[in-house]
């Protein structure tokens, strides 16, 4: 089971909170937190991309740290590559864990607001509307104890997302090596338990460390 986080979202610090936003922003230097952001029902969204309305318009965000299996982008190779993440794993395995994880992630946000921290760095997923900019973001939703509980943890706990690097600084402060780390021990976890994506795994699983990345970002 996934622990509870010790630490809230750390404002100001580095990070600043902003709700005045430009229709297309323009990538920052430091962080900014969206408050009481709401889900917006759309076509767009998967396991780990969202769209949101803000009290200043709506924005399409791409989770930090993790990816989901994705049929709408990627061809042949994109799902090879999922499959041998997860152990081997058939096309129709993967197109279950796809909708687990929308399904998922639209009952964590779609009743409850929540906070996105962002930079409005620009994510390489193209969106099928072209006038609409997919950004990385970290999605924090409240937890039972009201903690505040990042989306990626969540995924990852619940063996929905693969595990992807980063160099993008938490907005606890925590590092991006640090985060990775714990995210790999919730992977563990999941593979141990059989959960989500690992309940279907045909061979001995591997470590993040040593398994094919179905997607190769790297953020600064």
């Amino acid at each position: 089971m996934l622990p509870p986080p010790n630490r809230k979202i750390a404002v100001p610090g580095p990070h600043e909170r902003h709700e005045d936003l430009p229709s297309v922003p323009e990538e920052k230097s430091r962080q900014q937190i969206l408050t009481n952001c709401k889900l917006r029902t759309d076509g767009a969204n998967d396991g780990d991309t969202v769209t949101v309305l803000t009290r200043s318009g709506e924005y399409r965000f791409s989770l930090y740290f993790v990816d989901v299996p994705d049929f709408s982008r990627g061809g042949i190779q994109q799902m090879q590559a999922y499959s041998a993440y997860f152990g081997n794993l058939s096309e129709q395995d993967l197109r279950t864990v796809a909708k687990e994880a929308q399904s998922y992630i639209a009952s964590v946000l779609g009743h409850h607001s929540f906070d996105v921290v962002t930079r409005w760095e620009r994510a390489p997923e193209e969106s099928p509307d072209p006038q609409v900019i997919t950004s990385r973001a970290f999605v924090y939703c409240e937890g039972r104890q009201g903690e505040m509980v990042n989306l990626a943890s969540l995924l990852v706990d619940r063996g929905l997302a693969t595990v992807c690097n980063a160099a993008e600084m938490l907005p606890d402060e925590m590092t991006s090596q640090a985060y990775l780390a714990y995210l790999q021990k919730l992977e563990q976890a999941a593979i141990a338990n059989k959960r989500g994506a690992w309940k279907f795994s045909q061979g001995v699983a591997m470590t993040s460390s040593q398994q094919v990345m179905p997607v190769k970002y790297q953020t600064r």
